[in-house]
């Protein structure tokens, strides 16, 4: 309560209909703010960080939280670079970088970066920094590439949080139904991927 929310959404019905719930269940007025960002693209994350900046307002807490699993080909929705890449990591990290300063010029601010225990796949898989970067097109695999932009989040939370001013935390969120996390699995993709959780 009294707080002023601003959710950085994908542009769609998903977001506004999010904020519509949240205004009925709560009375937010004016305290709820809704940005359009597309993560795969670095000009929608530029604007995203400009227009929050024009709204004046103190950054007491980023949550870096949205993801997307098993897209079935590389580059699917970012063109040149491997999609769970681009979104779950490239992103986050370019629109933190751009309110570095906000959250610098906020007393007691914070950074939580939302990743998934699915990292563990990468590094148990003999893990090799060199093979891994940049995420190349041969091989592709939609569930390593899904753990390994979580690898990727929780490493740069590890540096960052020894380089800014302000408590940056990795966590997983446990296990999320609703999410539609899995939408673009195919039910043998969501199979391999119950299978995968429950060893």
């Amino acid at each position: 309560a009294g707080a002023t929310v601003v959710m950085a959404c994908r542009s769609g019905t998903k977001g506004k209909q999010a904020k519509e719930n949240i205004l009925k269940a709560h009375d937010a007025g004016q305290t709820l703010h809704l940005i359009d960002v597309d993560l795969g693209n670095s000009t929608s994350v530029e604007k995203c960080a400009e227009t929050f900046n024009n709204l004046n307002l103190p950054l007491d807490c980023l949550i870096c939280n949205a993801g997307i699993n098993g897209v079935p080909s590389w580059g699917l929705y970012t063109p040149g670079v491997e999609t769970q890449f681009a979104v779950n990591f490239l992103g986050h990290y370019r629109l933190a970088t751009l309110l570095d300063g906000k959250l610098r010029s906020t007393a007691n601010s914070r950074l939580v970066i939302v990743s998934s225990e699915s990292h563990r796949r990468v590094v148990e898989d003999n893990f090799d920094i060199d093979r891994e970067l940049p995420p190349r097109e041969e091989n592709y695999n939609d569930l390593h590439a899904y753990a390994f932009s979580n690898l990727c989040r929780i490493l740069w939370a590890r540096a960052l949080a020894k380089r800014v001013p302000y408590p940056v935390v990795s966590l997983h969120p446990g296990v999320c139904g609703g999410t539609g996390m899995l939408q673009h699995m195919g039910w043998r993709a969501i199979l391999r991927q119950i299978w995968l959780v429950l060893q």
